[in-house]
C-alpha cells in the first residue's frame, strides 16, 4: 500500500496547470452568474459544488502514485473493463434524439 500512495508533499502537483485553471473556472462561475434572472438560478450553486468536488478529485488522485499501472496488467483489464461498457451502450443503450446512452 506504501508504494501506490504518495506520502511526499505536493511539491509534485504541476502548480502552473491549477493556477491556470482558476481563472477558467472563475470565468465559467461568472459566466453562469449571469443565467441568474432565467428560472434555472440554482445553477451557480450547483456549479460551485462541482467546482469543489473536483478539485478535492483533484488532489486526492495527485496522491496516488500512478506509475504502478506500468508495472501490473491492471490497466489492461481497466482497458477492457471499460470497453465492454461501450459495447453495452451500443448493445442495450436505448437511442433519443440521436444519442444513445
Amino acid at each position: 500500500m506504501g508504494s501506490f500512495i504518495r506520502l511526499t508533499s505536493w511539491a509534485h502537483i504541476d502548480w502552473i496547470l491549477v493556477g491556470a485553471i482558476l481563472p477558467i473556472l472563475g470565468a465559467g462561475l461568472i459566466t453562469v452568474s449571469s443565467f441568474g434572472v432565467l428560472p434555472g438560478a440554482g445553477l451557480f450553486g450547483r456549479q460551485l459544488i462541482w467546482i469543489a468536488i473536483s478539485l478535492v478529485a483533484f488532489f486526492v488522485l495527485a496522491l496516488f502514485d500512478f506509475k504502478v499501472f506500468q508495472k501490473t496488467n491492471v490497466l489492461v483489464g481497466v482497458y477492457l473493463f471499460v470497453l465492454a461498457l461501450l459495447v453495452g451502450v451500443l448493445l442495450f443503450g436505448s437511442t433519443i434524439k440521436g444519442a444513445t446512452s
